[in-house]
């Protein structure tokens, strides 16, 4: 898969309402604070980030959800793809198993679907779904 096919597919990503994303912008806090807590928990970290890497991944899941908010606001595709193939080529130059990505993103459904009401679940859980893409990894190391 290529650049342009991701972001032909991010394209059909409908953007969420406005009282989704405020929905959202009010449980990020809690999200975030739920989130470290479960990911620093695991005893798999090690494999899943390397070795020291644990303020990397806290930075990572704060300016995830910051960034969500931002595409939830303001969408665009090209941008979307663009900074995901940079996060993944950055954070797995730091050791950053591909594992790590499924693992974090599943827990952050987990947390948003017991957070926000069912609509404004259902909206954004299309983004999140979409940063399953396996091709992200494969495109960012050749970038």
């Amino acid at each position: 898969m290529t650049k342009s096919e991701l972001i032909s597919i991010a394209e059909k990503l409908k953007q969420p309402s406005e009282e989704a994303q405020i929905e959202f912008f009010n449980n990020m806090d809690i999200t975030l604070s739920e989130l470290n807590e479960t990911m620093l928990s695991r005893p798999d970290l090690v494999l899943l980030i390397g070795e020291n890497n644990e303020t990397m991944m806290l930075d990572n899941h704060r300016n995830l959800l910051r960034f969500m908010n931002s595409m939830f606001i303001d969408y665009n595709p090209e941008i979307l793809v663009e900074t995901v193939l940079w996060v993944f080529r950055v954070y797995s130059n730091h050791g950053f198993n591909f594992a790590y990505w499924p693992t974090m993103l599943n827990k952050v459904l987990d947390i948003l679907r017991n957070k926000l009401s069912r609509d404004s679940f259902e909206q954004v859980k299309p983004f999140y779904s979409w940063l399953y893409q396996p091709f992200f990894s494969k495109l960012a190391n050749q970038s």
